[in-house]
């Protein structure tokens, strides 16, 4: 099974503003990828359709080859950390991101603790 992302001619629209239009994009299991722009293009809106928090008001979103469509952010193999610091202050960067992992409830691979290097 693929685990990729796909967005399709998404678009959002708030009232008469149109925050993201026509925005489609795949990325690959395994795959790096950033979306960059200046303040206010929407790139935060995407994350936030990805992740499940608003609903596109056109186009869809596919993860794993699975129509997104009404599935909320508790229903999607997704994760979001937000912009900002005050979210767990009192944590490293590593224990914030492995916070919603362990929440959601993987297993760590056995052997395997926090980053080394930090």
């Amino acid at each position: 099974m693929s685990h990729s992302v796909e967005l399709h001619d998404i678009g959002m629209t708030f009232g008469t503003t149109r925050a993201v239009g026509g925005v489609s994009f795949t990325v690959e299991s395994g795959e790096f990828f950033s979306i960059l722009g200046p303040s206010g293009c929407g790139k935060t809106t995407i994350l936030r359709m990805i992740a499940g928090f608003l609903n596109p008001t056109e186009g869809r979103i596919v993860i794993g080859g699975r129509d997104m469509a009404g599935l909320g952010p508790d229903q999607r193999p997704t994760a979001m950390i937000f912009q900002s610091l005050a979210l767990f202050p009192l944590m490293p960067v590593w224990e914030n991101i492995a916070f919603g992992l362990e929440a959601r409830g993987p297993q760590r691979p056995s052997g395997a603790s926090g980053p080394t290097n930090c």
